[in-house]
């Protein structure tokens, strides 16, 4: 079943189910204006819609990491940054 499922494997997105992402899937944006060096919190990120931004099971991932750019409220935060040492954007 698993082998069916292809459980454990990268699996490739049909332009089907990217767009099905963006328009009803969530990501993490900012819900209150952030300066450099502040660190990401429960208080000023928030899990909203479109999804064209980090999903929110990488929201952990982002909480404590430092700010190295000012946000305002509704930036996206991006995965394309996440997995650096310190979260730079």
């Amino acid at each position: 079943m698993e082998k069916a499922l292809n459980y454990g494997k990268n699996k490739n997105l049909n332009w089907g189910e990217i767009m099905n992402r963006e328009i009803l899937g969530k990501s993490i944006f900012v819900s209150a204006p952030i300066k450099e060096g502040e660190v990401f919190s429960y208080e000023n990120l928030c899990v909203s819609a479109p999804g064209k931004g980090l999903q929110p099971n990488k929201f952990p991932d982002v909480i404590g990491k430092t700010a190295q750019k000012d946000f305002c409220v509704g930036d996206n935060i991006f995965q394309r940054v996440i997995f650096l040492k310190q979260l730079v954007i």
